[in-house]
């Protein structure tokens, strides 16, 4: 017996009579952690073998569910959900994946952006920014998609909508002919000024920014990752990012997903926001927006619904 195949003899003796009782609660974070190094075929067979022993005969997604119920307020429910949720986007479990987040977050309530907090946030995160691993990953995660999704063409303008320090930027840079940049931060911004690789830089939120006039009509791409989340109803976005497109143009965005039982959730105890494919789909049709593409990726440490609409406009 290999040394993997050792590691995964014992990964299953362990998940022997684990249900999804709270008791049980630091055994599934135990489990969840143990699957970390396993290649994706080897992740979903752990996971098969995971569900079925709290899921009682039922399916992947119906054994989510109970999971989620029997762990109740549990302390550690949050971070099992969203343990689970990151395995089974490796594990190419990515309806599951989205179930499993979907639970870990709790309906929305009464809540609008507030810029305030995020001016604050970002300054002072913005000298290592750069740095921080989490950062670097989310960048390229989005790169990898914008790769997978879009013809670039070299006479493009595009625009970085939350640019931040310009990680996704220096990535599009050299794939379009102009390349503007748009952030709520003047500190991470201070920050992408120094990589000369926007043309323009212009400080505020992204919506209000979008919709100067300047702005209507001018760009073969607009991109947003990774900061919708702060922003609950994404309404005014949409139409502020279909007015910036020229016809034919593309919208490119991440979010994290809820299931389409809401449109909008907020996740737990956060000041961030989780989108349904409906809600996307619904704003992107309010705006003549067609969709190109919707699928689950990672993004950061948890699933993500990436997408690309079109500008039906002519």
């Amino acid at each position: 017996m290999t040394d993997r195949e050792a590691f995964v003899d014992a990964a299953v003796r362990s998940l022997r009579e684990l249900s999804a009782e709270p008791a049980n609660a630091e055994k599934h974070v135990r489990v969840l952690q143990s699957m970390a190094p396993f290649p994706r075929q080897a992740q979903s067979s752990l996971l098969d073998r995971w569900t079925e022993c709290f899921a009682c005969g039922r399916s992947r997604a119906s054994a989510v569910d109970h999971l989620a119920q029997g762990l109740g307020s549990h302390a550690q429910r949050v971070a099992i959900l969203r343990l689970a949720a990151r395995r089974m986007v490796e594990a190419s479990w990515i309806e599951e994946a989205v179930r499993a987040f979907h639970h870990s977050c709790e309906p929305l309530g009464p809540a609008a952006f507030d810029p305030f907090p995020l001016r604050d946030k970002f300054a002072a995160l913005s000298d290592d920014y750069d740095e921080n691993f989490w950062s670097g990953e989310t960048a390229r995660q989005f790169h990898g998609f914008l790769e997978d999704s879009i013809s670039f063409s070299p006479d493009w303008a595009a625009l970085d909508a939350g640019c931040g320090t310009g990680l996704v930027g220096e990535w599009l840079a050299p794939r379009v002919a102009r390349l503007d940049g748009i952030d709520l931060s003047a500190d991470m911004l201070a920050r992408a000024r120094t990589k000369e690789i926007y043309d323009s830089l212009s400080e505020g939120d992204i919506t209000g920014e979008l919709e100067d006039p300047g702005r209507r009509g001018s760009y073969h791409l607009v991109v947003c990752n990774w900061c919708l989340f702060y922003i609950p109803d994404l309404s005014g976005f949409f139409r502020a990012a279909a007015g910036a497109l020229m016809p034919g143009g593309r919208l490119a965005l991440s979010v994290y997903p809820c299931l389409d039982d809401a449109d909008v959730m907020r996740k737990e105890a956060e000041t961030e926001f989780t989108h349904s494919r409906r809600y996307l789909r619904a704003k992107a049709h309010e705006n003549a927006l067609t969709e190109e593409q919707m699928e689950i990726r990672l993004s950061c440490a948890h699933p993500g619904f990436y997408a690309v609409f079109a500008n039906r406009a002519s």
